[in-house]
């Protein structure tokens, strides 16, 4: 897809320069729909935290749904919808959703050597590092706990 798929007064500039900034997107987004945007991590009131858990439910039933039916189209439109609401919760909590994602990551490659259980998930071995220090620091530089609470 290109630029010219679009009306030229709704084409988006990631388009034009081909850098796809999930985190600039949703801000993007939030700020031009006044979804909540929080400045540093934090926990977002109760009724962010019912619409961002009733998005999320619903475009991951929709992604399910699509993958049963064998539908590619529907499942990828699925898979970027999920992204776009969970990229969007990140930016509801002020939370650096790439710098999460790539902790995460890095702590799921310390399962390397584990086993598998009968499902298919990769158990953690005894060796597993744990994401939640590196976590905690990336939040407390981003002005996350500022105010002694944790």
């Amino acid at each position: 897809m290109n630029k010219d798929d679009y009306p030229a007064e709704i084409a988006p500039d990631y388009m034009e320069t081909g850098v796809y900034d999930p985190e600039a997107m949703l801000f993007d987004f939030h700020r031009t729909f006044e979804h909540v945007i929080a400045d540093k991590p934090s926990i977002p009131d109760e009724a962010t935290i019912d619409l961002r858990e009733r998005l999320i439910r619903e475009e991951m039933e929709e992604l399910i749904a699509a993958m049963r039916r064998g539908d590619p189209v529907e499942t990828a439109d699925g898979i970027g919808d999920l992204l776009f609401v969970v990229y969007g919760t990140a930016t509801s909590c002020g939370i650096p959703a790439k710098a999460a994602l790539a902790i995460v990551h890095w702590s799921n490659m310390t399962k390397r050597g584990g086993v598998k259980d009968a499902g298919g998930k990769t158990i953690k071995p005894p060796w597993y590092t744990p994401p939640t220090d590196r976590l905690y620091q990336l939040l407390e530089a981003h002005g996350a706990f500022m105010d002694g609470t944790e």
